[in-house]
């Protein structure tokens, strides 16, 4: 369910010193602030490219991503005051960019539908272990 929304951003706009901002730098102008927000909210064990997110690596190169880049813009909640939900900002398949709205009961028990509703609004998974990881980073 990909949707417009009103909320408050819980992303920080701010540049991350633990990710290296050399491609950030070199991206569009327009694309540079949602790539510093996913580089500030993403754990330390985790790489950013303009490919995707990956586990990262103890080699120069960087490790391959398993999924696009992609970052929890707001959470917001619904017209039931118990309950929320988050919408999710990623690049779709043609680079334009699409939110989507994941109620945060899709993050309990069965996680393949949070990720399948991401994947059906765009957002590209390329290995098997992002259906493991991708609730975890939108969790925290």
């Amino acid at each position: 369910m990909t949707a417009q929304h009103s909320g408050t951003s819980s992303a920080t706009p701010r540049r991350a010193s633990k990710q290296p901002s050399a491609f950030i730098d070199n991206l569009p102008i327009d694309q540079r602030q949602f790539f510093e927000d996913i580089a500030h909210a993403l754990g330390k064990q985790y790489a950013l490219s303009k490919e995707g997110i990956a586990f990262k690596g103890s080699g120069t190169s960087p490790p391959p991503a398993f999924c696009a880049p992609f970052r929890v813009k707001s959470i917001v909640q619904e017209r039931n005051p118990d309950r929320w939900s988050r919408v999710i900002e990623f690049i779709n398949y043609k680079g334009v960019p699409v939110e989507c709205i994941l109620p945060n009961g899709k993050l309990d028990g069965k996680t393949r539908d949070a990720i399948a509703m991401l994947s059906t609004s765009g957002l590209r998974i390329f290995e098997e272990v992002a259906f493991k990881v991708i609730p975890r980073i939108i969790r925290n």
